[in-house]
This record gives C-alpha cells, structure tokens and sequence, in this order.
C-alpha cells in the first residue's frame, strides 16, 4: 500500500509552527522582503526576548 503523505507544508521547527499573515504598506512590504522575509522577523524576535530576560 502506498503511503499516504500529509497535503501542506511540512513543519519545519520541532514544535511545530503557526502561519500569522501581516498587512503592510507596499513599501514596507518590499523592504520586509528584502531583509528576509520570516527569517528576519525570527532573527528580531529571538533578539527581543533574549533582550528582555
């Protein structure tokens, strides 16, 4: 019997993950990509909260 794949996007982060959608200025948009999309944003984030312990 063939096995049977999940549709989607597989998780990428032991935990798993949850997709958050952003509304943005064109301008801001193409400078979010520029800077790395999601990447960026994580790289910031794990930066604040390490800042704030």
């Amino acid at each position: 019997m063939a096995e049977v794949k999940k549709s989607g996007r597989p998780q990428v982060t032991p935990g798993g993950g949850k997709k958050v959608t952003l509304y943005l200025n064109v301008q801001l948009a193409q400078k979010l990509k520029e800077l790395g999309s999601s990447k960026w944003v994580t790289q910031k984030l794990l930066e604040e909260i390490e800042k704030s312990k």
